[in-house]
């Protein structure tokens, strides 16, 4: 996204660059990134804006860029909010250069209703030419099953939301909505015993819990079509949706 001089790549010196991030450890390593690589350039970070996950609504972050006068904006986000935002900045006229972390892409967001805003403002910094290629290597939870090996699949929190569905989803269908090594994709049950047995075996709780067996321990979320339908600790159910 940098070019030597203090420039986004296409754009000229002196422009103003800019960062919109979520407020977790993940935004703030995105913005700690994006100032060290600025440093690296002599150049500087000349406004930043965060939002909270879970936010419907961007106007405030994105009015505040749009009046500090940003041209190019690197974003630290989750997919479900960048194609929000780069709506929001069209709406409000605020066309910066938009640049969002391989995290914050889906595939979707190119034919979606803001699809023509994103092929106009929005780059995706994928691996750069460093990483060779090294990329279909990282991840290869395929392989490795196929290689007899145990996956352990956990919540990465507080970097990435605690919600297991996110990791099911990453590692099953993001990557082929995506395109990013799809063929690397384990199916949903390969990912579910990953996120069950896989952790109990990694703690060496096997013996214990992980799985649904008389004499184990149970706390278990029980999701129908997307949705908690109903949790279960100790063998209890303790909730269930109406």
């Amino acid at each position: 996204m940098l070019a030597r001089g203090g420039t986004p790549r296409g754009g000229g010196r002196g422009k103003r660059l800019c960062f919109l991030g979520v407020s977790s450890p993940y935004g703030d390593a995105g913005l700690e990134g994006l100032e060290a690589a600025a440093r690296s350039l002599g150049v500087t970070v000349a406004a930043t804006a965060r939002y909270n996950q879970g936010d419907t609504s961007f106007t405030g972050p994105v009015t505040q860029l749009r009046d500090a006068s940003c041209d190019a904006v690197f974003m630290a986000t989750f997919s479900a909010d960048t194609g929000r935002i780069v709506a929001e900045a069209q709406s409000l006229r605020f066309t910066p250069q938009f640049a969002v972390q391989a995290t914050g892409w889906d595939r979707s967001l190119a034919t979606g209703p803001v699809g023509p805003v994103v092929a106009r403002s929005l780059w995706v910094m994928g691996e750069g030419p460093e990483w060779g290629d090294r990329t279909g290597q990282g991840y290869d939870w395929r392989l490795l099953v196929a290689a007899g090996a145990v996956l352990a699949f956990g919540s990465d929190a507080p970097v990435e939301p605690a919600d297991p569905l996110h990791g099911l989803g990453a590692a099953t269908g993001w990557r082929r909505r995506a395109g990013w090594h799809p063929e690397l994709a384990v199916t949903r049950a390969q990912a579910v015993r990953a996120c069950t047995w896989g952790a109990a075996y990694a703690a060496g709780m096997e013996d214990r819990l992980g799985r649904l067996a008389p004499g184990l321990l149970c706390d278990l979320t029980v999701v129908n079509e997307g949705r908690v339908a109903a949790t279960v600790v100790g063998g209890e159910v303790t909730w269930r949706r109406a």
